[in-house]
Order: structure tokens, then sequence, then C-alpha cells
């Protein structure tokens, strides 16, 4: 089965912020993505937006994600308040976001190798909510939780992954 990290992230608060983002900001974000699957053997990097936005927003934020990710990136069910959005289109689900994403890490663990999640966020509720229930439901996975606590989009979402990455300490790279 092919290795897989599950890679969750909001609307407000995360990709988009106090300020407008720029090209550069996507540029970093789609790079810190790949170094992510190459620091852990190559995974194949799922991206769900997770939101509790409409699904008008959330398709609005699923196509820019898209033109600004490259092709080593795949693309999941994208979340809204009370659905999903697939490539084939969408679906109703009433279950709020903690509970969708546990669903989808129980789908996607049934058909991938899954590795690791990663939760990026501004709702620290959100965060212990979805970490506890990782741990709960028998899931043996590691949740990378990424709490931007400034909302400035995804240059602070970047900044904090980097960290995560503990990407100062590796003078070999470089983004």
């Amino acid at each position: 089965m092919e290795k897989t990290i599950l890679f969750f992230c909001d609307i407000n608060g995360t990709i988009e912020g106090k300020f407008h983002n720029k090209e550069e900001d996507y540029l970093k974000f789609n790079n810190i993505l790949n170094t992510i699957s190459n620091y852990n053997d190559n995974c194949r990097i799922l991206f769900s937006i997770v939101s509790t936005e409409n699904e008008d927003v959330v398709e609005q934020y699923f196509n820019i994600m898209r033109d600004h990710l490259d092709g080593s990136v795949s693309f999941g069910k994208q979340f809204y308040e009370d659905g999903y959005l697939t490539m084939d289109g969408c679906t109703k689900s009433f279950k709020g976001k903690s509970h969708q994403i546990i669903n989808y890490i129980e789908e996607v663990s049934n058909n991938s190798n899954l590795t690791r999640v990663y939760y990026v966020d501004d709702s620290e509720i959100s965060h212990e909510l979805i970490t506890e229930c990782v741990k709960i439901d028998h899931y043996n996975l590691p949740v990378n939780s990424i709490i931007p606590r400034d909302c400035l989009g995804l240059s602070e979402v970047n900044v904090l992954l980097e960290k995560d990455l503990n990407l100062s300490k590796r003078s070999s790279f470089h983004l």
C-alpha cells in the first residue's frame, strides 16, 4: 500500500489571514509540502481543506490551492460546513469538522498506509478535539498540530511548518 500523509487545513486564519497571500507564500507552501513528503520516505501528501465555511467558499479556495500546488500534492476531499467536495461533485454530510476528519482518516487508512496527519487550524479547541479523537479511535498516528495564532495566512503557516520540520537546523535545505 502507498504511504500517505493527510494534510488538513482550515481557511480563515490559515490559508487566508489578515494579509493577502503573495505568490511567494504559495510557492513556499508548496515547497514545504514537498519537503514533508521527502522527509517521510516520499509519502504521498493528500491535501484537504476542512472548514465551517459554505460550499462556494471552500470550492473557491480549493481552486486557488489547486492552481498553486504542483503535481506532487494530491487532493482529497474538501470539507465544508455540511458536506464535502471531490472531483466528482459534492456530497452532503452534517457531521461537523472533527467527525469529518476522523471519518476521512478511517477511509484513507483503509486504502493506503497512513503514516501521519497534519492539522493546520487557528482554533485550539479543534486541535485538542482532533488529537484526542485520533488517540481514542485506536489510531497510532502522529498528529502534527499547527496553530497559527496571529491569523496572518500562509506566510505564518509557512513559518510554523518550517519550525515543525526544524528546517532552520538543516543547512543543506533551501526554500
